[in-house]
């Protein structure tokens, strides 16, 4: 979450009347986005990431508690 409050060129700030306003991105712009493409095992996904993606339907089975109808 450190990088998600240090980003300033994706982040806009609620004024008391009730208006979003852009975040200046400063003398030193982040993006947390940026930031996460490039660090992929700190996003949340660990190791996942550098594995190479699994076949969507490697896996699946048969599930004999759902009754088919035909």
């Amino acid at each position: 979450m450190t990088m998600d409050l240090r980003d300033t060129l994706q982040s806009w700030v609620l004024s008391s009347k009730g208006d979003w306003q852009r975040v200046a991105p400063g003398a030193n712009p982040f993006s947390a986005h940026e930031y996460f493409m490039h660090n992929p095992s700190l996003s949340g996904r660990g190791s996942a990431a550098r594995e190479k993606p699994q076949d969507k339907d490697a896996g699946r089975r048969e599930r004999p508690d759902r009754v088919r109808e035909d």
